[in-house]
């Protein structure tokens, strides 16, 4: 019934879903416990016993009359009608009074029963899918002229200006057309079966920013319609527009999915990061500054995105940053990779600025052709952060969204943001690196760089970002007619785009993205910013001649893949890539010897650090090497082939590549904190292992908006520390959450980004303390584990607690992002029964309620899957996450005695080799005088099976 992999793999999710969770049943019924898993309200309590069901709120004829005509929208039989109305009538009675609002002719969120009524769930589900919808997917102040609309202008802004523009000049304000849309998730407009599409793909990327980028491709997509009617009135367009989602159907969602999350990939993060408190249940507060969008000229970006964007060599956002401060201020202290572009000469000389806008631009394209660490496609500009000061940037900022330029943005906070963070972050003083992100070109700060800009401490940056930006900063200060002579002058005697060899001063590193892993497109008038020509190989390299037969039929090349080598000229060879176990080997025919081929290059796979293809040209596959340093990976060569079937190709290179690094990581020592490898019944210990994990693919477009791209092709190896965390539990549990803190804390010193505590970190383990020990989430011991994911800046995954909900316990585990926010709860799905007469008998059952989800989320490095102890031993609950993406399995588990030496090691290795996977448990450290002795013994598996603790 699939048309491609990608829908096939789709298609199968529902059943596999349904079949692991023995659901069974009809096909309705796979639906509504599909829906229910996602909104992860399945087996939850009636949330409207406590109301006495009388429907007497003074809106109650327009409630009722609502609720007619939602339902008159549906065909369904006269019976059927009768209580479905009932159904809605009271859903939306009940969430009025417990919500204490006033309903309204104009509200969209009714809608949103629509989708759900087809499901034909009893009337205390229906609430609940409702109010989990609500709650998650549709923003605060969802209202006219609400702060979702403002934000949404400024996405639209960013990408598209010239459109933004237009509507601006239209008055035709974002919640003027778009306000259904988001208040209804599109089920206010899109037939039934487009909207049951669109909630699919929606509720599996559990992405409640998705919305914005999905209303800005449909507006893309009616781009041309709505500028061609420059001459229509403004309530035409409006009503163009707001139905412009009607024209959707059911084989366009996965593209129009597909280019949301492109665009998502092309939009600083500061958007989502920003405005978390848009959705959800939130934990951390907002400030109150953050809070008024209308007023904000473009799109804000945070000082820690801009430098780490530009610190790490990515296909993402990169920021070209200008400094519009005055130049005595610019001077006594810059951005080292700052272009200076001085505000004060748009107003006193014109003339002057102009040419300066126009150097501007064309440094900008100089820095992206020669791959300078200061190179961005995304302008962002920089004020001093005083209001009163900023008023010159603001106007420069308004003459390049004039011009309707893409990708403009302002850093939040300005040049006082920047040192603030600096000196949170401890980076100052001459001993520090503090002199890499600040420069001066002035006699005051003559200790820090030199006049020219160049690091007297670092002799090696003069021929880097810190000598290009600042000569270019004097070329600009001297205000003579020059100015544009002078400046293409310093570029081209700084810049090579061809053969560029990068130095230490140039920051290359891992992608970094907060949904989704991270892809570029390559086109023909794009250019890499980190592309080397082959050159690290050696004169022996170049000369040596062999047979080719000779070469592919050794025992030791695993592949034989004829393809030509492509160089930056455009000159194509005839070329043999062959793969061992662990190079990779280039053989140039030579055309006057037939058979023969010199040895054109030969690589480790080791050193691969990104795979790509071009988007016109999926066969041209691009090798780029590299290793590891202390400031991230540096590029040594860039190789580029033509190879027929591209996909298989790569997809065997990747397949050793992995089985390289594997090895190497099996016989590698591993970071070990100062009380080293915890034993089993120590009382606490942290160690920290090195992750590698890989995300490749390939993708094509069909359907709607065919055409945008054809096929996309990525490898990334993204490395990150991983921290587990045993300790031995006490009955306190004030002492547990203090000692998890500082355990916290040791693993963030260490350099882990995600860190896994133990089940039942803060309780003792056993059904008789399960009631004592229970809380409601959030509680204290969440509130806990919040505020050490926030001060240590790492994903920390709670372990588990015993949660009260609704009467019920439940073994649960929550897990918090660097910001504090909880991203997920998880209640363990399988609970632990045994009843061997005679022998033992323990029935987690009897006290314990389960959970029926999956409950994934996205880091930056990889996606991470989360189970409890015996859900370990589910093999399908492994596949299910497998499946779905993701590439580490964390299980904190408390295995007994018996148990834990059978099975501990056992499970998770099968699980890790079965989906080739990471897998991380924790464990409570063994006890000898408790009542429950746990095995101890806190592991990590990589999918070759070896164990790391």
């Amino acid at each position: 019934m699939a048309d491609t992999p990608d829908e096939a793999l789709l298609g199968s999710w529902d059943q596999d879903l349904a079949e692991a969770l023995d659901s069974g049943g009809s096909d309705m019924e796979m639906e509504r416990g599909i829906i229910q898993i996602a909104l992860n309200v399945s087996g939850k309590g009636d949330s409207l016993s406590p109301w006495d069901g009388v429907l007497d709120l003074p809106e109650q004829t327009l409630i009722h009359n609502r609720s007619q005509q939602l339902i008159d929208q549906l065909k369904v039989s006269e019976e059927e009608r009768r209580d479905m109305v009932s159904d809605v009538e009271s859903v939306i009675t009940f969430y009025c009074k417990s919500r204490n609002i006033s309903f309204t002719p104009e509200l969209s969120w009714p809608h949103l029963l629509k989708p759900l009524l087809g499901l034909q769930l009893p009337r205390s589900d229906l609430y609940n899918c409702f109010y989990a919808v609500m709650n998650k997917y549709i923003p605060r102040e969802c209202v006219p002229n609400g702060r979702p609309f403002h934000l949404y202008r400024l996405l639209l802004q960013y990408h598209e200006p010239e459109l933004c523009s237009f509507l601006d000049t239209k008055k035709i304000t974002p919640d003027s057309y778009a306000i259904n849309w988001m208040g209804s998730l599109f089920s206010s407009h899109c037939p039934p079966d487009v909207t049951q599409a669109v909630w699919d793909c929606y509720l599996r990327q559990a992405d409640p920013f998705l919305i914005f980028f999905l209303m800005l491709i449909i507006l893309v997509n009616a781009k041309e319609a709505i500028l061609s009617d420059d001459g229509g009135s403004k309530e035409d367009i409006i009503n163009m527009l707001e139905a412009s989602p009607s024209h959707l159907e059911s084989e366009d969602i996965e593209d129009l999915f597909s280019l949301a999350q492109y665009y998502q990939s092309k939009t600083p993060l500061s958007l989502r990061k920003m405005n978390q408190n848009l959705f959800g249940s939130s934990l951390v507060a907002l400030k109150e500054e953050d809070t008024d969008l209308s007023q904000a000229l473009c799109l804000p970006v945070s000082v820690p995105e801009i430098l780490q964007a530009n610190q790490l060599q990515q296909d993402g956002v990169r920021f070209f940053v200008v400094d519009c401060r005055p130049a005595e201020q610019y001077n006594a202290g810059h951005l080292s990779t700052a272009f200076h572009l001085d505000s004060d000469l748009m107003l006193q000389t014109p003339s002057e600025f102009a040419l300066s806008v126009k150097s501007l631009l064309e440094a900008q394209k100089q820095s992206l052709e020669s791959g300078s660490i200061a190179s961005g496609e995304h302008l962002c500009f920089m004020g001093s952060g005083r209001e009163e000061e900023d008023m010159y940037m603001n106007m420069v900022l308004a003459h390049f969204l004039q011009k309707n330029k893409e990708y403009v943005s302002i850093a939040k906070g300005g040049f006082m943001a920047l040192q603030k963070h600096l000196v949170d972050m401890n980076i100052e003083g001459l001993d520090s690196s503090y002199i890499h992100w600040i420069v001066s070109t002035s006699g005051s700060h003559s200790s820090l760089s030199s006049a020219d800009g160049e690091s007297l401490s670092s002799p090696g940056d003069g021929k880097g970002v810190k000598s290009l930006v600042n000569k270019m900063t004097f070329a600009l200060k001297s205000k003579s007619v020059n100015v544009k002579e002078k400046m293409i002058s310093f570029i081209e005697n700084t810049a090579t785009p061809v053969d560029r060899h990068v130095s230490s001063s140039d920051r290359v590193g891992k992608p970094y993205r907060g949904v989704k892993p991270v892809f570029s497109i390559g086109d023909e008038e794009e250019y890499d910013t980190d592309e080397i020509d082959s050159s690290s190989m050696s004169d022996d390299d170049r000369k040596e001649i062999v047979n080719i037969q000779t070469w592919t039929n050794k025992p030791d090349v695993k592949h034989h893949i004829p393809c030509n080598e492509v160089k930056e000229t455009g000159h194509m060879f005839p070329s043999h890539l062959l793969i061992t176990a662990t190079h990779m080997y280039c053989l140039r025919e030579i055309a006057s010897r037939k058979g023969f081929a010199y040895i054109q290059s030969r690589q480790a796979l080791n050193s691969v650090v990104k795979i790509t293809s071009k988007k016109k040209h999926p066969e041209l596959i691009t090798f780029k090497f590299g290793s590891n340093n202390s400031t991230g990976v540096e590029i040594s060569a860039v190789e580029r082939y033509l190879i027929p079937n591209a996909g298989d190709a790569t997809k065997v290179i990747k397949q050793q590549i992995m089985k390289v690094l594997d090895a190497l990581e099996s016989s590698a020592p591993f970071s070990r904190s100062p009380s080293g490898v915890p034993p089993a019944g120590s009382t606490a210990a942290v160690l920290t292992v090195k992750l590698c994990v890989s995300v490749f693919g390939t993708w094509r477009a069909h359907g709607w908006l065919r055409g945008l791209w054809d096929r996309l092709l990525w490898l990334w190896l993204l490395e990150f520390r991983l921290a587990v965390v045993q300790l031995q539990v006490s009955r306190v549990k004030a002492d547990n959450l203090s000692r998890v803190r500082g355990l916290v804390k040791e693993a963030a010193g260490q350099g882990s980004k995600v860190v896994l505590l133990p089940e039942c970190f803060n309780s003792p383990y056993g059904s008789s303390f399960f009631p004592e020990y229970a809380e409601r989430i959030p509680g204290e011991s969440t509130q806990a584990l919040s505020e050490a994911a926030r001060d240590s800046k790492v994903y920390l995954v709670g372990g588990s607690i015993p949660e009260e909900d609704g009467g019920k316990l439940y073994n649960s585990c929550t897990v918090f992002g660097p910001d504090g926010e909880l991203i997920l709860k998880h209640r363990k799905i399988h609970l632990f029964d045994i009843d061997i007469p005679g022998k033992i008998r323990f029935r987690e059952s009897e006290t314990l309620s389960p959970g029926n989800s999956l409950s994934m989320f996205q880091t930056p490095f990889c996606k991470v899957g989360v189970g409890i102890c015996y859900d370990m031993r589910f093999a399908e609950l492994a596949q299910l996450y497998s499946r779905e993406g993701c590439q580490l399995l964390v299980y904190p588990g408390a295995f007994n005695m018996t148990t834990g030496p059978a099975h501990w090691e056992l499970l998770q290795r099968g699980r890790a080799v079965d989906n080739q996977v990471y897998v991380a448990t924790a464990s409570p450290a063994r006890d000898e005088t408790s009542s429950y002795v746990a095995w101890g013994h806190s592991t990590v598996v990589n999918p070759w099976y070896n164990t790391k603790l």
